[in-house]
């Protein structure tokens, strides 16, 4: 059996192994008492999480948040795309999911817990910039306020160009029109990802760009 990796054997883009079958039941119990507070009665598959990962920029540094760790899937799919363990803050509210993450990723800061403290939470680790957001929450079941709450704290501790990443299991987008009005966001339908099971759909979600102002012809 593979044990859990140790700071000493963890390198910089290492990813820590995931047990499937305990993961699988661990989530489900989980879901079976708080089928509100987890998206789904299993974790996301390794398709959805390279989904997932494709959206974060590249191409400049800053830290990157995860809300909603679970047992990691999405966190080992970062990691393994060259995000560092130290730009990388996952932040999870579920006590025995932070514990596991805890225990399964020992190089990276891992948050015990509310994704609406997301502002605080990356002031708290460092005045880095952070240039995008991957949730695995269960947002499309949360009221407009509380995806208010979130996303807007998103985008606060952002950068300008930073990218808001969600998915969802529905044909629509999981955050609400409202709020995407309320927060003057463009939203994108990156991916449909059908080898997930459920079948799912990545959205990305980023400011609007202002229009230049129009040449006075005076």
């Amino acid at each position: 059996m593979t044990s859990d990796p140790t700071p000493s054997d963890t390198g910089p883009a290492a990813a820590a192994p995931t047990r499937p079958i305990r993961d699988r039941i661990l989530f489900f119990l989980l879901w079976l008492r708080r089928p509100f507070r987890i998206a789904n009665f299993t974790p996301s598959g390794k398709a959805l999480a390279e989904a997932m990962v494709r959206g974060v920029p590249r191409d400049r540094d800053g830290a990157v948040v995860e809300l909603g760790g679970g047992t990691g899937v999405f966190t080992a799919a970062l990691l393994a795309a060259g995000v560092k363990p130290a730009d990388l803050i996952v932040v999870e509210r579920e006590k025995t999911l932070y514990d596991l993450l805890v225990k399964r990723f020992p190089q990276i800061s891992v948050v015990y817990g509310d994704a609406g403290d997301i502002y605080a939470i990356s002031q708290a680790a460092g005045p880095r910039g952070v240039k995008a957001v991957v949730s695995g929450l269960p947002i499309l079941t949360m009221s407009v306020a509380l995806q208010t709450d979130i996303v807007g704290g998103a985008f606060r501790a952002m950068d300008d160009d930073g990218v808001f990443i969600q998915f969802t299991y529905t044909r629509k987008s999981p955050v609400k029109p409202e709020v995407i009005a309320a927060l003057d966001l463009e939203c994108t339908l990156a991916e449909k990802v059908p080898r997930n099971a459920p079948p799912a759909r990545v959205y990305h979600y980023r400011r609007k760009v202002a229009d230049a102002e129009a040449p006075s012809n005076g």
